[in-house]
């Protein structure tokens, strides 16, 4: 279907490119030949929030210094595929951006060297040294909170309506030590627990 709406449809739905009816062999060949290699071209980070995806992140975390004590936070949005039912695929790209700008944005304020990336496309890691844990935690909860709650009308925060997304938070202090794997440091930040969005 050559039409806008049908173009439009395909997209929004994952294609990587839409051709209508009759097409060029030599075009098509071409596009599908730029296509795999884009798929096989390895992303450093996530394109939706910016954030180390997770092979770079285990890199970084090879390269952190020996030796050291370290906190993990977890911090894991569960029911974005709900989310995205109902309020749409724009609204919750923008909301991992949100939570990746919340995050970015602690550790700049709290002047703490640290490493933040995705174990998974919503489950976010965020490392820094033990000593600035406490301050971090603090203003970690109230931010993530905030930044959720941006997301839904006021009456599904007061409970007339569940909200659809939740925030999970696990914590673990780690030794950086030779071989220390991102595996290891999601074990030990189980289990998550829930964050209270009406607080």
């Amino acid at each position: 279907l050559g039409d806008r709406e049908s173009k439009l449809q395909g997209l929004k739905l994952g294609a990587v490119g839409y051709m209508a009816k009759p097409f060029d062999l030599e075009e098509l060949e071409l596009r599908v030949r730029n296509a795999v290699k884009a798929l096989r071209r390895p992303r450093p980070t996530n394109p939706i929030t910016g954030l180390f995806n997770r092979e770079i992140l285990a890199v970084e975390l090879a390269s952190l210094p020996r030796g050291g004590e370290w906190m993990a936070f977890r911090i894991l949005l569960e029911g974005i595929e709900e989310f995205m039912d109902y309020y749409g695929f724009v609204a919750a790209d923008d909301l991992l951006r949100a939570v990746a700008l919340v995050l970015k944005n602690l550790l700049a304020q709290t002047q703490s060297e640290g490493l933040l990336g995705h174990l998974g496309e919503t489950d976010f890691l965020l490392l820094c040294p033990v000593g600035k844990a406490e301050e971090i935690e603090g203003k970690l909860r109230e931010i993530l909170a905030r930044a959720i709650e941006a997301f839904f009308p006021a009456k599904e925060i007061a409970g007339e309506r569940k909200p659809i997304v939740s925030v999970k938070l696990g914590k673990a202090s780690v030794s950086l030590r030779e071989g220390l794997s991102l595996e290891e440091i999601e074990k030990a930040t189980a289990p998550l627990e829930s964050l209270d969005l009406g607080s």
